[in-house]
């Protein structure tokens, strides 16, 4: 018996950054990318992702990253949903504006390698 693995959303607008954790992430997940938070959250609940990836960059400001966050942990179909989001770097007000929020980790993209972070995320889906 195989067990379905589980889906990863990955919102960015950036080429480059998508393909790379696509390649990456696939070996252990289902990964859909979508190109904004309105597309996501329209497709929630037919998309059953285990883990949602907000791309910071491709998403705004500091604050809107962690505004769109606190938007998603208010609706009753997200809260068991698991928000990651990447950033490129960030200050630690930042940080804890998004933990505040409700973001469950935040990696900096700068400090890792591709497969490091595909390992720490398949690591925090087994958790």
């Amino acid at each position: 018996m195989t067990t379905a693995r589980p889906t990863i959303v990955l919102v960015t607008t950036h080429a480059a950054l998508s393909a790379v954790y696509e390649r990456h992430l696939e070996r252990f997940a289902k990964v859909v990318l979508v190109p904004e938070i309105a597309e996501f959250e329209r497709r929630a609940i037919r998309l059953h992702a285990a883990l949602l990836i907000i791309d910071s960059g491709s998403v705004g400001s500091h604050d809107d990253v962690a505004t769109h966050v606190r938007a998603l942990r208010k609706q009753p179909t997200m809260k068991s949903l698991r928000i990651v989001v990447f950033a490129a770097k960030a200050s630690s007000d930042f940080v804890n504006a998004l933990h505040a929020a409700g973001a469950d980790d935040i990696i900096l993209t700068t400090h890792h390698t591709p497969r490091n972070v595909a390992e720490r995320l398949h690591n925090f889906l087994s958790l």
